[in-house]
């Protein structure tokens, strides 16, 4: 596929970056491993779409995810960890809406 048809199907499928890419964001090759469900579902996720754009919302995700978990833990490391009472507050104020809004998750 060339990289205009690949272009036109990333559009086409709505995975398509919406900024254009710097000079320093080339994209490289790579091979993982995966279970068979998660390839299958993500395929089917996608269709004619482009796959490399899902596992790539999945990466920034995941590292994004990290690394707030980094600056939560040098938070706890520097200040201490939030007062067991001030975390029953607010669950009991915000987790019905974040459940909400999670889909009742």
């Amino acid at each position: 596929m060339t990289s205009k048809a690949r272009a036109t199907n990333e559009s086409r499928s709505g995975l398509a970056p919406t900024t254009q890419a710097s000079p320093d964001d080339r994209t490289v090759k790579v091979s993982v491993a995966l279970p068979r469900h998660l390839w299958e579902e993500a395929r089917a996720s996608v269709g004619e779409g482009s796959l490399s754009a899902l596992v790539t919302t999945a990466v920034r995700r995941e590292l994004a995810g990290r690394r707030s978990d980094a600056m939560l833990a040098e938070l706890d490391a520097v200040y201490g960890p939030v007062p067991a009472d001030v975390v029953a507050d607010v669950e009991a104020e915000w987790g019905p809406i974040l459940d909400a809004l999670a889909g009742g998750r």
